[in-house]
């Protein structure tokens, strides 16, 4: 489905979306290609919006869910009032850190430390449950749930440009694509309309957009006011929906990109029409904070010493099932190797996880504030897990991983990974049973670990912030 996109782009070389005085075909055909990736993680149709009735429909639908989001509104409500120099995006599950008795973002809590606190606001999206505004790092904070509400609200009142989008609509459906884009139309619009007000009032030196928090109207908005942007990778820079088309124009893109290592640095480059002075790599802070505290977490030295190799199970949600089924099938055949599942929500029950194996364990992630996916993996002789950022993290850390391809998701996202030494890729039970043989004879020190996670975050982010110009 990759090749229908640029097929398009090939028949129809001057074509154009213009709508609101904007051209949105570079983000229309860039929604069209995240569409087919995430069918490819979900294993399901996205959305469809048939009919003007079905966008309505999900007008109402979207107020009664923003109606839970309510109370976030008024998270911070004071700090919107204020001057600021700086503003930054970010979404409430980074905060992985606990610093001086406070839930610390392991992107941005540093690099708003080093901006100055008092001029910089954090805008942050409630991916999960904001934590008390007493119990974070950051001083200057708000929610991003008020941009959402407004976005939503205004898309009722905007212009419908019916005619332009049903024809859009004819044209790509002759490629195979039947879907209506009413809704995704009208609210990249109000998005813009939204993200350039708030632009325009604060009149940001330049934003800062952790990768889940960002959006293309967000970096549109900044380039027309002449904003620079930098985006803070999250982790895995070519699996980054938004950016796996290149020849998207630079207007819906950021400035300049923050990865952990130059594996991510030469992934943008080599998928992507990106330049070397636009990547920089800056490392991981929470897997250089897992590597310098000494202690394990208390429930691994019970397990370390009762059996003769740990493995740490990093779950997914969309295939935990899948997951499961293999590390159960592998723990009944292996039983002097402990299996550590790590459940990729911190709120999700653990009760929901019941097993009779007696060498699985759930990481007490929900209890225990040390004990999270890097502090374990430390102490582990394998990590395993299907196409996640844990992958590069484990590699970062130095322990070897093993990439469960479930209906071939790490060889779709995780491409030339297993070149590397240290990585095995699997495809059914018998794989796995051999690769967990094999990591007793894999020779850590030839893990290339500092290709995963460049070393010193925080001397990395200062030298950034002098390139910026931002420390006069």
């Amino acid at each position: 489905m990759e090749s229908v996109v640029q097929r398009i782009c090939n028949e129809n070389p001057n074509l154009k979306v213009k709508i609101y005085n904007i051209d949105l075909w570079p983000y229309l055909k860039n929604g069209i290609h995240a569409d087919i990736v995430n069918e490819k993680i979900t294993n399901h149709k996205s959305f469809v919006f048939s009919s003007y009735l079905n966008f309505f429909k999900k007008i109402i639908l979207i107020v009664f869910s923003n109606l839970k989001k309510v109370q976030y509104c008024f998270y911070g409500f004071l700090n919107w009032f204020s001057k600021y120099e700086y503003l930054v995006f970010s979404d409430s599950t980074e905060r992985k850190l606990i610093v001086n008795n406070k839930h610390y973002d392991k992107l941005v809590d540093y690099l708003i430390e080093k901006l100055g606190s008092e001029k910089t606001l954090l805008i942050e999206h409630p991916a999960q449950p904001h934590y008390k505004k007493t119990k974070v790092y950051t001083k200057n904070i708000v929610s991003q749930a008020p941009i959402s509400f407004i976005t939503d609200f205004l898309i009722i009142f905007i212009k419908k440009p019916k005619k332009k989008i049903k024809q859009f609509s004819k044209l790509v459906k002759n490629y195979g694509i039947n879907k209506n884009f009413y809704y995704r139309i009208l609210r990249f619009r109000s998005e813009y309309y939204i993200f350039t007000a708030l632009l325009k009032l604060y009149k940001p030196k330049i934003i800062f957009v952790n990768t889940r928090g960002k959006t293309n109207a967000l970096y549109l908005a900044a380039r027309k006011l002449k904003i620079p942007s930098v985006e803070i990778a999250h982790g895995r820079g070519m699996l980054d929906l938004n950016h796996t088309y290149s020849e998207i124009p630079n207007d819906y893109f950021p400035d300049k990109y923050l990865v952990m290592g130059e594996f991510s640095k030469r992934s943008f480059i080599n998928h992507n029409s990106f330049k070397q002075n636009q990547i920089i790599p800056i490392g991981s802070l929470i897997v250089e904070d897992a590597k310098n505290k000494k202690t394990c977490p208390q429930f691994m030295d019970m397990i370390k010493n009762k059996f003769d190799a740990v493995i740490n199970v990093s779950l997914q949600n969309n295939i935990e099932k899948q997951m499961l089924d293999l590390i159960l099938q592998v723990s009944n055949k292996n039983p002097k190797i402990a299996f550590i599942l790590i459940p990729r929500l911190k709120h999700k029950n653990p009760s929901e996880y019941f097993f009779e194996e007696k060498n699985i364990f759930i990481a007490p992630v929900d209890r225990d504030p040390n004990a999270n996916f890097y502090s374990i993996n430390k102490y582990c002789d394998a990590h395993i897990t299907c196409y996640s950022t844990t992958s590069l993290e484990s590699m970062g850390q130095g322990i070897p991983t093993i990439l469960l391809d479930i209906d071939n998701k790490a060889s779709f996202f995780l491409k030339n990974t297993e070149n590397y030494y240290g990585i095995q890729k699997v495809n059914n039970i018998n794989d796995l049973d051999i690769a967990l043989e094999k990591i007793k004879s894999i020779n850590i020190e030839k893990i290339k670990a500092n290709d995963f996670i460049k070393s010193n975050f925080k001397k990395n982010i200062d030298n950034v912030i002098g390139h910026l110009g931002l420390n006069k």
